[in-house]
């Protein structure tokens, strides 16, 4: 080790000697650019190196490189991560303007293991990781960056030849061959681009990474509210981290404490850069089908800090309707004390780019594909600039706490870009928005655009003022109403951008009946949130105010609904006046008064002796109650998209908890008062290397005499779609209480099992364990109150439920057969069933 110790360092001084003595030699520009063989495209980062030489530079991102040499060499070698590398001949008298196409490679784990010894490797690595605590840009204090951001998604490969002369897709081909020229070879269309700057501030303590939108651009089409569905594919992440999130799913970093265990890893090359030797490295995976990457990083040689990693992943990797994710990262020096000439390396540029899959691979079935299929990528890139390591308070640090994303933060001002772009666009995104800009009025553009944006949404859109839909629950079915019909229209932000209105007409085919919701508000503010509206509703209990649960009037929950059971509905009249505000970073606050009339469509009765009423049974139930609840969620990601607040709930590490309380009064016919509290913690947990659990933990207390559908009601499944927000085997109104405690888990075990299957392997399929349990009791006085009902309470015994199953099939569904496990005496009970879910997530 001494020995192979005092050869680096001889190596070392000797390059540095050389290159001290080449300064004063002839200097040659050597200038060119590098694309992809087969799409045409421009290959950033791409590495130029000059045979023999310690020269080297890297392409930018329009495929274009310079490199000043000091001391001529005849081979030029190019190389990227995922592409063959070549050499070719150099002559003195052509060095300007050369072009070169790089075809793509393999990077099968059977053709890198035939390296030499990884032990060189891995003890390079144990320096890194050891000096992660000084090298680590989030070991700062505090910091703010500016950051600017384009995402593009792109149909690749098209097949001209099958496209004809009178499609959409030729139409816009022949558009934007005509204003880039190098896509002619390409058979690339772009279909989506935007761009974002935003101000982003991090904080240790309290820890904290917000990030505030500046300005969006879009390309002003009805396609454009896929934004909030393709913005999870913004991969970024700290490679300092052990575990990487992508998704919702964790994966082992190169740079983990528990590296070593997960890759293999080779010393490659070295090249000098900027005064400084920066070590190539390549990590691969020990085991397939694991969490983990194929790549290359860039070492400095004294720091041990990373200047620039690639890395990529394949779809072995188990992700839903993704087939490879490349991701790379440049680091450029940055002082953190100018006196002490102390410097840290922080990042620069990122670029990712995901290819989803296509064809029957779309549906989970493993097929191989042909590099020529037509597919779908996304590729987004961010420039970080203005990096501020000033040590701030973090009430100076960060001028707006707690406002959420807008979707429809819109600069359409080409002339704001110019003047803050972070980075140039190239020929090829110019040219996406003058496509866009010649077509955008063509009658078949217009109403495909339309089409998609609908089908991704659910809702038509009329110019930017209206939406009309949902179309999922244009048509469904239940035992009361027959063959039920609904059909809402909602304002945009189009129409004004404080004032909205809205609402839904449903129509039964065997009541015979018309119902529906109106609603009309107006929002004072997106950032912080402030929002104040008037609802009201004269309907049956089926729409849900849930944003990932399918509404109980949808055709696929009328298909899947059990046939052994009594339906129970509840046909409500109400009026409620609400405000919903944002209290911080991490708290939001709704405050609502309420009057409201349930008519069970079921067998119900309760007496009163109220001196103001006349004395006997009573069916309806009539309550006047005011509510105010708040949530805290702190590290939650929010999005604001037309007058509505979305909770991004993707696994961390902190729970999300919510306190409700209820006053009820007397007031009109409502003749009870009483008060409610609330409590649920609700979390989702990433467990590396691949599993997610979540769970719900409620607790509740009613204090008060009442009917016992103002009690606390555990939801009960009415069909075999299951949901974690229900218990799957209990029947609604089955049980009821007036204190209680509910506990919904479950765990996603991400093929930690099923990946060691050969044949089970390819097909992506996952684990899935559930329990749930909920116990509850009522005082001797509700008891006596609602004892002419049919009521249950759990008792000294707390339902229970267990569930197992496999998700991933065909990447969109679940199925999981759930045992009742007590509470069994009642023959109607179901005991036992085979549930079915959409699990359409990444």
């Amino acid at each position: 080790m001494k020995a192979l110790l005092s050869f680096s360092v001889l190596w070392i001084l000797s390059m540095t000697i050389t290159f001290a003595q080449e300064v004063s030699s002839p200097k040659f520009t050597i200038t060119g650019s590098v694309f992809d063989a087969l799409t045409k495209k421009p290959v950033d980062f791409a590495n130029i190196y000059l045979v023999g030489t310690n020269s080297g530079t890297n392409t930018e991102a329009d495929g274009s490189f310079k490199l000043e040499v000091t001391h001529w060499a005849d081979s030029l070698q190019v190389s990227q991560l995922g592409y063959e590398t070549i050499t070719v001949k150099l002559s003195s008298a052509k060095i300007e303007g050369l072009s070169f196409e790089l075809k793509e490679a393999s990077l099968e784990l059977a053709e890198v293991l035939v390296k030499a010894d990884p032990d060189p490797g891995k003890t390079l690595m144990e320096k890194v990781i050891a000096r992660k605590p000084f090298n680590n840009p989030d070991k700062l204090v505090n910091y703010s960056y500016l950051k600017y951001n384009r995402a593009e998604l792109d149909l690749n490969h098209i097949n001209r030849a099958e496209l004809g002369t009178n499609s959409l897709r030729a139409l816009m081909l022949h558009q934007f061959d005509a204003l880039d020229t190098t896509n002619r070879s390409a058979n690339l269309l772009p279909i989506y681009f935007t761009e974002t700057l935003t101000e982003n501030y991090h904080n240790t303590a309290p820890a904290l990474d917000e990030s505030v939108v500046v300005a969006k651009k879009t390309l002003d089409l009805p396609t454009d509210k896929l934004l909030r569905h393709l913005e999870k594919f913004n991969i970024g992440f700290n490679v300092y981290d052990n575990w990487l999130k992508i998704f919702e799913k964790t994966f082992a970093s190169p740079l983990s404490d528990k590296g070593p265990d997960f890759y293999h890893y080779y010393i490659e090359d070295s090249l000098l850069l900027d005064t400084h030797l920066q070590i190539q490295i390549q990590f691969v995976p020990k085991y397939k089908y694991g969490e983990t990457f194929t790549g290359m990083m860039w070492i400095n040689d004294s720091t041990y800090s990373v200047a620039r990693i690639e890395m990529k992943m394949d779809k072995t990797a188990n992700l839903n309707f993704v087939r490879a994710i490349q991701y790379s990262e440049e680091f450029v020096q940055h002082a953190i004390d100018n006196q002490s000439g102390t410097t840290l390396y922080m990042p620069k540029k990122v670029t990712s780019a995901v290819t989803f899959e296509s064809g029957l691979d779309l549906l989970g079935i493993p097929v191989n594909v042909s590099p020529e299929t037509t597919q779908l990528t996304y590729v987004n890139t961010s420039v970080i600039d203005k990096i501020n390591l000033s040590q701030n308070t973090i009430s100076t640090l960060i001028p707006v706490i707690g406002a959420p994303l807008r979707m429809d933060h819109i600069e359409p001002s080409e002339v704001f870009w110019q003047a803050n772009r972070l980075d140039t666009l190239t020929v090829h995104e110019r040219a996406i928005y003058q496509m866009i800009d010649s077509i955008r009025n063509h009658p078949r553009f217009k109403l495909t655009t339309q089409l998609i944006a609908m089908a991704t949404t659910g809702y038509w859109e009329v110019g930017n003022s209206w939406s009309i839909g949902h179309y999922a629950s244009l048509i469904s079915s239940n035992p009361i109403e027959g063959l039920r019909f609904r059909l809402g229209v909602y304002s945009n932000t189009g129409f004004d951008e404080h004032w909205f209105v809205g609402g839904y007409l449903a129509y039964g085919q065997k009541d015979k009946q018309f119902k529906g919701d109106f609603e009309f508000g107006y929002l004072a503010s997106a950032g912080p949130w402030s929002k104040t509206g008037l609802y009201t509703r004269s309907d049956y209990d089926l729409p849900l105010s849930i944003d990932d649960e399918l509404q109980n009037d949808n055709l696929i929950n009328s298909f899947f609904r059990k046939k052994d059971y009594l339906f129970k509905r509840n046909y409500v009249h109400e009026i409620k006046l609400y405000h919903e505000h944002q209290l911080g970073k991490s708290w939001r606050n709704k405050t609502s008064i309420a009057y409201r009339e349930y008519s069970p469509s079921f067998d119900f009765t309760y007496y009163t002796s109220d001196p103001t009423l006349v004395d006997g049974a009573k069916h309806k139930v009539s309550v006047a109650e005011f509510n105010t609840s708040f949530r805290f969620s702190m590290g939650e990601k929010i999005v604001y998209d037309n007058f509505s607040i979305i909770n991004l709930n993707r696994p961390s590490s902190l729970p999300i908890l919510i306190l409700d309380y209820t006053h009820g009064f007397k007031a009109l016919n409502a003749p009870f008062a009483f008060d409610k509290i609330n409590l649920s913690i609700t979390q989702f947990l990433n467990l590396p290397p691949k599993s997610i659990f979540y769970y719900s933990l409620q607790f509740g207390k009613t204090f008060g005499t009442l009917p016992y559908l103002l009690l606390n009601i555990p939801t009960g499944s009415e069909s075999y779609v299951s949901s974690r927000y229900a218990f799957s085997t209990m029947s609604p109104y089955e049980f009821a209480a007036d204190r209680f405690v509910s506990l919904k888990t479950r765990l996603s075990l991400g093929g930690l099992l099923l990946d060691k299957i050969p044949l089970l392997q390819k097909i992506g399929l996952r684990e899935r364990l559930s329990f749930n349990s909920f116990w509850g009791d009522l005082t001797p006085a509700n008891l006596n109150f609602n004892q002419f009902n049919d009521l249950k309470t759990t008792g000294s015994v707390p339902f229970a439920e267990v569930g197992v199953g496999i998700e991933n099939i065909f990447h969109l569904l679940s199925l999981e057969y759930i045992w009742r496990l007590n509470h069994l005496n009642d023959p109607k009970t179901q005991k036992g069933g085979l549930y079915t879910g959409i699990t359409f997530v990444f």
